[in-house]
């Protein structure tokens, strides 16, 4: 009797080996087929298996992880798009994954554009704090007052950008609020 892999599984470039996204389902077998012919919300995704698809080629598919329950896939796929993240790869994911993904629904905009908003806002405050402890590590002590400033002057800015966006819209909340979670 034939069994549906429940699983994670990775779509890679053919031609240098990088994962270029990450994904859950029911059964992978059919995903990766449905892969080749669906339209995805995902635009980016699309347009990559689009310009492979005109050039001769296939993504590579992977099984990445066999999981028991949604709750297992939902952590699974979490952990494997941060792996991938994390060495500079999966950048046609457009989420944490996981369970994340049902916030959106009750959300009036784009809910993958607020998703690259919020990390992109994230990964600011993170760089931010590698610049301040860089550059205040390497001024001279003549420059180091207003190297200081200036770091200030940005974070500043960032904190200005978040409340406005809190003030004007109320997605930035849920968003922000679920990507926090997520990320923990």
């Amino acid at each position: 009797m034939f069994q549906p892999t429940l699983g994670i599984y990775a779509l890679g470039d053919p031609t240098t080996d990088r994962v270029m996204y990450v994904g859950q389902s029911i059964d992978t077998d059919y995903r990766f087929r449905t892969h080749r012919t669906q339209i995805h919300s995902n635009r980016k995704l699309g347009e990559w298996l689009g310009d492979l698809k005109r050039h001769g080629f296939e993504p590579k598919q992977q099984i990445l992880e066999r999981c028991r329950s949604d709750t297992e896939l939902d952590a699974a796929e979490k952990k494997w798009i941060r792996h991938y993240k994390a060495l500079g790869q999966a950048e046609l994911n457009i989420s944490v994954g996981g369970s994340t993904r049902s916030t959106s629904k009750v959300l009036n905009t784009n809910p993958d554009d607020w998703w690259q908003f919020a990390m992109k806002v994230r990964d600011a405050h993170s760089l931010l704090l590698e610049i301040q402890g860089d550059s205040l590590q390497l001024s001279s002590v003549k420059h180091f007052d207003s190297m200081r400033d200036l770091l200030l002057k940005w974070e500043r800015v960032i904190r200005k950008m978040e409340q406005e966006l809190r003030e004007k819209f109320p997605e930035w909340e849920q968003i922000s609020s679920a990507l926090l979670s997520a990320l923990r």
